[in-house]
């Protein structure tokens, strides 16, 4: 049986805004994207109480840190539950996507994703 939005994905681009892993996962969108008060919101959620513990514990108190990891957390989560958006991308661009990071504490060095990497996302 087709569901009104399995429907809406054959004629639109269906974008989850949302912190709440859980719902990314039942919806299964095609991409998704976050903002801190949302991440915030889910923080305080009991379900996620172990990306704080863990993005606590490995910033060694540095509350900077502790932050910028418990977003990478969410953020990592929430892909793996994406409609395989990435690839898509990578695809269109002949099979390659340069994943960048941007965060207050510097720049990361890129390493170009092609879909015969090893890398996981």
């Amino acid at each position: 049986m087709t569901t009104h939005l399995d429907s809406l994905k054959n004629y639109s681009l269906v974008v989850a805004d949302t912190g709440d892993i859980d719902a990314v996962a039942r919806w299964k969108p095609q991409d998704a994207t976050t903002n801190p008060s949302l991440l915030l919101a889910s923080a305080e959620d009991p379900r996620y109480q172990p990306l704080v513990d863990k993005a606590i514990r490995e910033a060694d108190g540095d509350v900077g840190c502790a932050v910028d990891a418990l977003f990478v957390q969410f953020g990592v989560r929430i892909l793996k539950h994406v409609d395989d958006s990435i690839k898509k991308i990578a695809h269109a661009r002949e099979g390659r996507y340069e994943l960048v990071v941007l965060s207050d504490h510097g720049q990361i060095d890129t390493i170009p994703f092609t879909q015969n990497s090893d890398s996981a996302f």
